[in-house]
């Protein structure tokens, strides 16, 4: 891996997390370029699964964002 054209030590916690974002919008762009094991892709089909047959434990966005923050 090379060295970042930025010093990210020297960003708030606000631009670092700016960036993560940045950077995660730059994977979803191309998502065949994004490469998972068979293991990681079975987790996700049953986790689909349980969505689409009702059987999923889902809670709220904002009770989410709740429980992150104690």
């Amino acid at each position: 891996m090379s060295t970042p054209a930025i010093d990210i030590n020297k960003l708030a916690p606000e631009e670092r997390l700016a960036l993560i974002g940045d950077l995660w919008d730059s994977l979803r762009t191309k998502p065949e370029e994004l490469h998972i094991t068979s293991a990681q892709q079975k987790v996700l089909d049953r986790r689909l699964d349980e969505l689409d047959s009702g059987d999923a434990a889902v809670i709220s966005w904002d009770d989410a964002k709740r429980r992150l923050r104690g």
